[in-house]
């Protein structure tokens, strides 16, 4: 259940209203970053985690600035992981946490 409904913020965060997402960012945010810490499929919760950077990037929110360094704190530890070549969704993780670093 808490794949799914992580798979499914990350959308959502698009169909908010910019006043709303904005409100919502210091709750989600922090909310999906303590995921990494859990046994979750990393790779669900760094798409999700882009998608809601994309939406807070494009509405301009002023609230991601107070969130930077704990969010660069989980993506470099993301992208400093050790690499297994041969599982595909650690190579897909590994792509989604570069794109993070693009958005931002």
């Amino acid at each position: 259940v808490r794949l799914a409904v992580v798979e499914a913020l990350g959308p959502m965060s698009h169909l908010l209203p910019n006043e709303k997402l904005e409100e919502q960012i210091p709750r989600l945010i922090p909310g999906i970053l303590s995921l990494y810490k859990k046994n979750v499929e990393t790779f669900y919760v760094t798409k999700s985690l882009c998608q809601i950077l994309e939406s807070a990037v494009s509405s301009e929110s002023r609230t991601l600035d107070a969130l930077m360094d704990s969010l660069l704190t989980a993506l470099h530890l993301q992208i400093c992981s050790s690499l297994d070549s041969s599982s595909q969704m650690l190579l897909r993780n590994q792509n989604e946490v570069l794109r993070c670093f693009t958005v931002l």
